[in-house]
């Protein structure tokens, strides 16, 4: 599921509950929505429903890859990434109750990018698409991309990325 983008950090629709992570090690990691704020807007338990014990910034955990064009909009910061510092918590799972501020496609636009056959195709973390191995693409929002043929056998390209 997509979240549209909130600048405001109170739409319900992106407050996210329980999101679980297990066994996350130490290296930094992204959560299911592309971008969330930190600070009293992100808490990290050691149990669902906000039980057991809640992780500290600078202390359990780090937020880092800070998006400057999402936290000048928001006047607040607004990250990609998460590391789980205390070696504690890393083997453990961990239930992440957060704020999304957006995702690289929103909800709205989730067929922005369509095939023939109903199944659409997703932004990953670089601004690009996943995957994209049909000449059957339909692009609905021209701002983002344009199909463009790279040879007569069908094959598409994507222009403006």
């Amino acid at each position: 599921m997509k979240v549209n983008k909130d600048l405001t950090a109170t739409a319900s629709a992106n407050l996210i509950l329980d999101e679980l992570y297990t066994n996350t090690g130490s290296s930094s990691f992204n959560l299911e929505h592309d971008f969330f704020y930190g600070g009293a807007e992100l808490e990290i338990w050691t149990m669902a429903n906000q039980a057991g014990i809640l992780l500290t910034e600078d202390t359990d955990y780090t937020l880092s890859d800070i998006d400057d064009t999402l936290t000048n909009q928001a006047s607040r910061n607004v990250y990609k990434a998460v590391t789980i510092d205390n070696v504690t918590y890393q083997s453990d799972d961990i239930y992440f109750s957060y704020q999304a501020c957006a995702d690289f496609v929103d909800a709205d636009d989730r067929y922005m990018v369509t095939r023939e056959d109903g199944q659409y195709w997703d932004l990953n973390s670089s601004g690009g698409f996943d995957l994209v191995v049909s000449d059957d693409i339909t692009f609905k929002d021209q701002y983002l991309a344009s199909a463009i043929p790279l040879s007569e056998s069908g094959t598409t390209g994507l222009e403006g990325f």
